[in-house]
């Protein structure tokens, strides 16, 4: 919880093109999203 605000934080505290945390969590969250929806189709 605390690492996601953390990370909010970064994204928005920064421009993008100074900002390589805005690409790993977008990168985080396409993942997470996806993972999230094959599990579910497994279940």
């Amino acid at each position: 919880m605390l690492f996601s605000l953390f990370s909010v934080f970064l994204t928005q505290a920064l421009p993008l093109p100074l900002n390589p945390f805005r690409y790993m969590w977008f990168v985080f969250k396409t993942f997470h999203y996806q993972g999230l929806q094959h599990w579910n189709t497994i279940g």
